[in-house]
């Protein structure tokens, strides 16, 4: 049996399926002491999401423009020592609705309690 598939060259970068063209970020660190706190605020541009289907030997792509969207994240750590460490962070921060592809939402708001032991 010989399967023939036909390959695409994608010509410019906002062509390749989940590749945003822009990726834009900032950091915003405050540190007194022991104590650190920052905020992670990345923007994703627009992109590609690339889906193909074989119908009567033949392979279509299809193409379904994902919006850009905002993440930001919120860091929050205080070091006891040097050994021990405490962090409470939260992702996506204003609970950004969007997809990263197609019917897959991106994660809602997570919490995360983080302990860090440095033997």
């Amino acid at each position: 049996m010989l399967l023939h598939q036909e390959y695409y060259t994608y010509s410019t970068l906002d062509e390749v399926a989940f590749a945003p063209e822009n990726i834009i970020g900032l950091d915003l660190i405050y540190n007194k002491n022991k104590y650190e706190l920052r905020f992670e605020d990345k923007y994703y541009s627009a992109m590609y999401d690339t889906n193909q289907k074989l119908a009567n030997g033949t392979m279509n792509t299809f193409r379904n423009e994902l919006d850009g969207y905002n993440i930001l994240n919120w860091y929050n750590t205080y070091k006891f020592s040097d050994s021990l460490e405490l962090g409470f962070n939260i992702q996506n921060l204003l609970g950004a609705d969007t997809e990263y592809k197609s019917g897959y939402p991106l994660a809602d708001r997570k919490y995360v309690l983080e302990v860090k032991i440095n033997y």
